[in-house]
C-alpha cells in the first residue's frame, strides 16, 4: 500500500447538535473538548450506549420474524466484539464495572426497546446515517441519525435511541434541539422535511419524545443555529471562553483547568483556533 493511500483524509470540522449544546452550556468546556480536543475518561455509560446502539442497528439485518427480544438479546456478545475492537480503552471502563454487568444492562435496555416498538413491522430506509450539509451562510453541520423510515407516500420519520432515562417533561429543550437539528440536516441534504422525529428513551421508565417539524420551524431553527455560530465565532476571534457555572459542573472532568474551581486553563494553540473556525463564516468585524 502506498503512503498516499494508507490513511483516509481527516474530515473537515463541522457543528453537531452535541457540540452546539455544549457551547450553550459552557463555552470554556466547549473549548476544552472541541478546540483543544482534551480527552475525557471512557465511561461505562458511553460503552453501554454504543453496545445497545450496535445491537439495534444490526437487528434489522435479521428477517422480520426473528426480530424478537429473546433472539436480539442473544446478539449482545457479537455486538460487544464489534464495539470494543480498538474503539474503547477497555481497561478504563472495566476498572469501574465488569463486562458481565455491562452486557446485562444492555439486555435490559433491549427489553425496554421492545416495550416501545415492534421491529417486525418496521423497514428502515437508513441506519446509522451520517448526514452533512453546508447552509447558505457557509455554516457546516454534521450529525448521525440512528434510523430513518420512509412511508410509501414519501413521509419520513427519524428515530434516535437514548439509553439514559427520559427527562422531566419540563426540561426537554436539549432534546427538542437535537430533533430540530436532525430535521434541518435531513432537509438540507435530501430536500425533504421529515414528518416526525422521535427519541426513544430506554432507561428507567421507557418513553418516546416526539417532535413533528414543519418547513417554517426548520427555517426558524436554521436562523437560530446561524446565530449560535456567530456567537461561537466571536468567542474564537476574541480567544475568550467564559465559564457558566451550573449543576453540570459537579460532573465536569475539567474542574482542575477551570478558574471557577481554582484551576488554570492552558493557552490555546492558534492553529487549533484557526482549524475550528473553518466550520463557518468569520466573526463580523
Amino acid at each position: 500500500m502506498s503512503e498516499s493511500s494508507s490513511a483516509p483524509a481527516p474530515r473537515p470540522p463541522a457543528l453537531s447538535a452535541s457540540s452546539a449544546k455544549q457551547f450553550q452550556q459552557c463555552p470554556l468546556k466547549w473549548r476544552f473538548k472541541y478546540v483543544d480536543k482534551l480527552p475525557e475518561p471512557q465511561s461505562p455509560a458511553a460503552l453501554r450506549g454504543s453496545l445497545v446502539h450496535k445491537v439495534l442497528e444490526d437487528m434489522f439485518d435479521l428477517p422480520p420474524a426473528e426480530r424478537q427480544a429473546p433472539t436480539v438479546r442473544e446478539t449482545v456478545d457479537r455486538a460487544w466484539e464489534k464495539v470494543t475492537d480498538g474503539a474503547y480503552k477497555l481497561s478504563e471502563v472495566l476498572a469501574q464495572t465488569s463486562e458481565q454487568e455491562l452486557k446485562a444492562a444492555a439486555r435490559q435496555l433491549i427489553d425496554a426497546y421492545f416495550s416501545l416498538e415492534d421491529p417486525r413491522r418496521l423497514h428502515p430506509s437508513g441506519r446509522e446515517l451520517g448526514v452533512e450539509t453546508v447552509l447558505s451562510s457557509g455554516l457546516k453541520l454534521r450529525g448521525f441519525i440512528d434510523r430513518v423510515e420512509q412511508a410509501g407516500n414519501g413521509d419520513v420519520r427519524i428515530i434516535d435511541y437514548k439509553t439514559g432515562k427520559a427527562p422531566d417533561m419540563r426540561f426537554t429543550g436539549e432534546y427538542v434541539f437535537q430533533m430540530r437539528m436532525y430535521a434541518l440536516l435531513y432537509r438540507e441534504q435530501y430536500q425533504v422535511t421529515p414528518k416526525r422525529t422521535q427519541l426513544l428513551f430506554l432507561g428507567g421508565n421507557p418513553q418516546v419524545l416526539t417532535f413533528d417539524p414543519t418547513d417554517a420551524n426548520v427555517d426558524e431553527f436554521a436562523a437560530e443555529i446561524n446565530a449560535l455560530w456567530s456567537d461561537i465565532a466571536a468567542h474564537l476571534h476574541a480567544n475568550r471562553f467564559e465559564t457558566r457555572k451550573s449543576r453540570l459542573c459537579d460532573w465536569c472532568y475539567f474542574q482542575n483547568l477551570c478558574p471557577v474551581f481554582g484551576g488554570i486553563s492552558p493557552e490555546v494553540d492558534p492553529a487549533m483556533l484557526e482549524k475550528i473556525s473553518e466550520i463557518g463564516p468569520a466573526a463580523a468585524g
